[in-house]
């Protein structure tokens, strides 16, 4: 029990859900990257358009590719499974301070290389393949991870 006397399940997630986020209907994991700040910011949004990104995206981050899920409890899991890849897989650590993003999730950023970029594209591209979600046109806007791609489909 918490100290506002809500109950807690042991089985609830001690995660932050963003605001507005509905875990139990369709989500999206977007991964972003800053050009200036060379970093990789990863994140999840319920938005079935640009609105759960638009506000980032005018901080000077660009959309390198989106993942869609059924069930946003799909998206969050997703999410957690990349940073967990970057912080204890490979000892990644954050790449900007908190004072440089407008929200306070500083923690799902990572420096932005070529390799780390290909390597979470490739993760979500596999933990998706099992279980597709139509996506809209568009998910991919970098054109470096749409060539990976091609590459690797020919």
């Amino acid at each position: 029990m918490t100290s506002s006397g809500t109950e807690v399940s042991e089985t609830q997630p001690t995660r932050r859900i963003p605001p507005g986020f509905r875990p139990d209907r369709a989500g999206r994991v977007y991964l972003l990257r800053h050009p200036q700040l060379r970093a990789l910011k990863i994140g999840v949004t319920g938005s079935t358009d640009d609105v759960g990104t638009e506000s980032i995206e005018a901080d000077g981050w660009e959309r390198v590719a989106t993942w869609w899920f059924a069930v946003g409890y799909d998206a969050l899991a997703a999410e957690d499974a990349v940073l967990d890849r970057w912080r204890n897989v490979f000892s990644l650590s954050p790449a900007v301070r908190p004072d440089q993003l407008l929200q306070s999730d500083a923690d799902e950023t990572v420096v932005d290389t070529r390799s780390t970029r290909r390597d979470t594209v490739d993760f979500l591209d596999a933990l998706t393949a099992s279980n597709p979600v139509a996506a809209t046109e568009g998910d991919v806007v970098d054109p470096w991870v749409e060539s990976l791609r091609r590459l690797d489909v020919a």
